[in-house]
């Protein structure tokens, strides 16, 4: 059975990629945001060896 809908909590995730990202994401901790779960991802470059472009 399925509850209504006053049964269920929204899940908030917030994914901060780069440098930007992980800036953005740092910002809003500090700031004290609560109840969401935050990811942060900063990739490394390889080099221009490892480049497609």
């Amino acid at each position: 059975m399925v509850g209504s809908p006053q049964n269920y909590l929204a899940v908030i995730k917030v994914v901060g990629v780069g440098g930007a990202g992980v800036n953005a994401v740092n910002r809003m901790i500090d700031a004290g945001l609560k109840g969401v779960e935050f990811i942060a991802v900063k990739p490394r470059r390889s080099g221009p060896a490892h480049e497609r472009c």
